[in-house]
């Protein structure tokens, strides 16, 4: 074999390597709900029992403070979210070695996520607020 027929026979092979690892992820993704990683899967776990698991594993919370949905419990969950990003946002710039992108993203979606709640608490609480007495 000459040297140019070894490129042409390792390119191929390459290529159908590729090939063959594009067509295994198309069929992970297309298989049934919980095997595969996309946007759509339908078997995804509710809001309370992800936040019961992800926020203890995010910061340090008791159960008991993970339970309290009102609106002081979530303010302060969102309170220490805040930090725990902020101290991983300051390790991130300064390129410190424990830095993780993972857990950024992971403190970064739960803020979002116990904000977004905290303020649809705070906007059913008005609302219940000012509508008028019942009339016994």
């Amino acid at each position: 074999m000459s040297n140019h027929d070894q490129t042409t026979l390792y390119g191929n092979v390459k290529r159908q390597t590729i090939q063959s690892r594009d067509a295994f992820w198309e069929k992970k993704a297309s298989c049934g709900p919980g095997l595969g990683w996309h946007a759509n899967q339908p078997t995804r776990p509710d809001d309370a029992s992800r936040r019961e698991t992800m926020l203890p594993r995010l910061i340090p919370v008791s159960p008991r403070e993970v339970a309290d949905l009102s609106i002081p419990g979530r303010r302060y969950i969102v309170m220490r979210l805040a930090k725990a990003l902020r101290g991983e946002r300051m390790r991130g710039r300064a390129g410190h070695w424990t830095y993780s992108l993972n857990r950024h993203i992971g403190l970064l979606r739960a803020y979002r996520s116990e904000r977004e709640a905290l303020k649809q608490l705070k906007t059913m609480q008005l609302a219940t607020k000012h509508l008028p007495p019942r009339l016994v």
